[in-house]
């Protein structure tokens, strides 16, 4: 974060819980401070760039209710996805 924004806002959002920082992104969204809730994206873009469906249910604590062959036929029709 530090290489995106100024090192006090880095500062602020590395300090926060990811429980916190989604509340702070909600707060952030209905009071319509762009400003804040574009630095919350960017923080939750850090826990999920390079990621893969998996890691980030797991780095942020999120289930799924798929089957496994509901899952099965999200990723075949989705296959397109991976070449980016």
């Amino acid at each position: 974060m530090a290489n995106l924004v100024q090192p006090y806002y880095a500062e602020f959002v590395d300090n926060l819980s990811k429980d916190e920082l989604a509340k702070m992104a909600s707060a952030a969204n209905f009071m319509g401070l762009s400003p804040l809730l574009h630095l919350c994206a960017a923080k939750i873009a850090t826990y999920i760039r390079n990621k893969s469906p998996e890691e980030i249910r797991t780095n942020l604590g999120l289930s799924t209710n798929f089957t496994p062959e509901q899952a099965a036929k999200i990723a075949k029709e989705n296959e397109w996805a991976n070449d980016l």
